[in-house]
C-alpha cells in the first residue's frame, strides 16, 4: 500500500505526479491512499467511489499533526526497526519498486518521492479512473462548458494560450517568459497548425498568471479567459481544440482533463508545426528531469 502524506509542490505539479502513480497502482491493483491535497480541498469535487485508490481531503490541523507524527522521533525509530513500513523518496522510486513489494508493505510519500526519475504512461483505461478522483468542482466545470460554448459561437476551433508569466521569470533562469511579441508570433502561426480552416475561423483565448497579459491586442478573435481562478482556467483550457505554451505541468494537466492537443514551446525561436502537437504528457513515458520535457 502507498500513502501519499505530503507533497512539497504546487497544485498542478502534485495532480500530475498523483495522476501517474494512480495511473501504476491501478494497473498493478497496489492500494493507494492519497492525503496530500487537503489544503485544495474547495477545489475538487471527488466522484470515484473505489476501494483500491481513495483521496481523502484531511482538515489543515489533523493534516499536520499527521505529518508531524510522521516525523517524529518515534516514527524514524519504527522505520528503521518495521520493514513492513518504508519511506519513498529521492533515491527510491516507486516507478522501480517491484509491485509485489508495494502491495505487501505500507510505503510513505512524505515530502519527495512523488515523482519519479522515470515516469511511466497512463493508460488509456486508466485516464478515466485518475479524472473521477481528481474532479473539479462541478460549477466550475460548467462554468468552462459556457464560456467555450460562447467563444466557439461563429468559429470553427478554438485555440488556448496558457501564457505562463509569474514565477516564470525566475524559473529555470527565465528560459520560458516570453513576452507579449513572442505570444502574438505564436498566435500569427496557429492558422498554418488547421490548413483547412479559414484564419478568421479561429478564436483564441489567454489563460495567464499575469492580470491583463495581451488584454491591449486589438483582435477580434483573442479574449482573455472571464473564468477567474487557476482551475478555472484549466478547465476552459481543456474545453479548446488546442493548447499552446511553455512547458508547464498546468497545460500537462489542462490537456489531460479532456484529452486535448498540447503543444509546448520550448525556446523564444521556436516555429510551430504540427509535428509538434501531442497528447497530454502523462500518456507517456518521461523524464520530469529534462529540460522542456513537462
Amino acid at each position: 500500500m502507498i500513502i501519499v502524506v505530503r507533497q512539497q509542490a504546487q497544485i498542478s505539479n502534485r495532480l500530475v505526479a498523483a495522476s501517474a502513480l494512480i495511473g501504476h497502482c491501478i494497473r498493478h491493483k497496489i492500494p493507494l491512499l492519497i492525503l496530500s491535497l487537503g489544503e485544495y480541498k474547495s477545489q475538487f469535487e471527488p466522484q470515484l467511489e473505489s476501494q483500491l485508490v481513495r483521496v481523502i481531503f484531511l482538515p489543515s490541523l489533523l493534516h499536520r499533526l499527521t505529518v508531524r507524527l510522521l516525523n517524529s522521533r518515534l516514527m524514524r525509530l519504527i522505520y528503521s526497526r518495521r520493514s513492513w513500513l518504508q519511506n519513498l523518496d529521492n533515491q527510491r522510486a516507486w516507478s522501480e519498486i517491484e509491485p509485489a513489494r508495494l502491495r505487501s508493505q505500507i510505503w510513505l510519500i512524505n515530502g519527495s518521492g512523488d515523482w519519479c526519475r522515470n515516469m511511466p504512461a497512463v493508460q488509456e483505461e486508466e485516464a478515466a479512473t485518475i479524472r473521477l478522483a481528481l474532479s473539479f468542482r462541478s460549477q466550475w466545470q460548467r462554468q468552462a462548458d459556457a464560456v467555450s460554448t460562447q467563444l466557439r459561437m461563429d468559429r470553427d476551433a478554438l485555440v488556448g494560450v496558457h501564457a505562463r508569466r509569474g514565477d516564470y521569470a525566475t524559473h529555470r533562469g527565465g528560459r520560458w517568459f516570453y513576452d507579449e511579441q513572442d505570444y502574438l508570433r505564436w498566435i500569427n502561426q496557429v492558422p498554418d497548425l488547421f490548413p483547412s480552416l479559414q484564419p478568421e475561423r479561429l478564436r483564441f483565448v489567454v489563460c495567464s498568471n499575469e492580470p491583463g497579459f495581451l488584454a491591449n491586442t486589438a483582435r477580434s478573435s483573442l479574449s482573455a479567459s472571464p473564468m477567474g481562478s487557476a482551475a478555472g482556467d484549466q478547465l476552459l483550457l481543456s474545453k479548446c481544440d488546442l493548447i499552446i505554451g511553455p512547458p508547464s505541468t498546468f497545460s500537462v494537466w489542462a490537456a489531460f482533463l479532456s484529452d486535448t492537443h498540447l503543444l509546448h514551446i520550448s525556446s523564444r525561436d521556436q516555429r510551430l508545426q504540427t509535428s509538434q502537437i501531442r497528447r497530454s504528457t502523462l500518456f507517456y513515458d518521461w523524464r520530469p528531469n529534462r529540460e522542456g520535457e513537462a
